[in-house]
């Protein structure tokens, strides 16, 4: 039977801690925006240069 590497399960587990920062730092800026701007009113942060 094979045990797992110390090494490979903390790699594994700041892999899994790194994802979950980028998710909530992405669901509180959209959060933050929804409660901070009138409803209705279009931001451009979404939107290409061109457009």
């Amino acid at each position: 039977m094979c045990t797992p590497q110390p090494y490979k399960v903390v790699h594994v587990l700041s892999d899994v801690y790194t994802t979950l920062v980028a998710v909530d730092s992405f669901l509180i800026t959209g959060l933050v925006s929804i409660l901070t701007q009138p409803r209705g009113e279009k931001t451009d942060y979404h939107m290409l240069r061109t457009q």
